[in-house]
């Protein structure tokens, strides 16, 4: 397993409120020909937030879902960052230009879930994603994000070392 990561942060990123106001917040990134296992963010809460908060990739293209799994409650986030890691049930491959996101569509101005994001040094062709909507992308900063992924088998004449293995006397 591989990781790849933005594990800096300098600022409160965005704060997630409701459907209408920032409902999803991460980074929009290039993922290419890799297995994502798991995807975390720094996290905290405000107020006392209710209902379930969900870790996305979903393709730039069209929007549409690559994988969207509920990580856990609102409330159960402390007032504190923290970082909050979440193991998919079904890994995605994935290979193309995506945004990994925290969303939580049910808040309002007292009581929301908020991201972080570091504001200098940040990575070259990566942008800190929001979504008003539509989605802003901002190239001056950065999400603080990890993700664990795997990367697929090495092919040797057009056959996989660990296949070949069996097959070989």
């Amino acid at each position: 397993m591989a990781v790849e990561e933005q594990t800096q942060y300098e600022d409160a990123g965005f704060i997630i409120l409701s459907t209408t106001a920032y409902p999803r917040a991460g980074q929009r990134l290039t993922i290419s020909g890799r297995t994502v296992t798991k995807l975390g963010f720094w996290l905290r809460k405000y107020g006392t937030p209710a209902g379930s908060f969900y870790f996305a990739t979903r393709k730039v293209s069209d929007d549409s879902i690559i994988v969207r799994e509920l990580v856990a409650t609102a409330d159960s986030l402390t007032t504190t960052i923290s970082y909050v890691e979440h193991t998919f049930a079904s890994p995605p491959a994935v290979d193309e230009e995506v945004r990994i996101l925290v969303e939580y569509p049910f808040g309002d101005a007292a009581n929301m879930i908020t991201t972080y994001r570091k504001l200098s040094d940040v990575k070259a062709d990566e942008y800190s994603s929001y979504d008003h909507p539509p989605y802003f992308d901002d190239a001056g900063a950065d999400h603080a994000y990890k993700y664990t992924y795997e990367e697929p088998a090495a092919i040797v004449g057009g056959i996989n070392p660990a296949l070949l293995e069996l097959i070989t006397p």
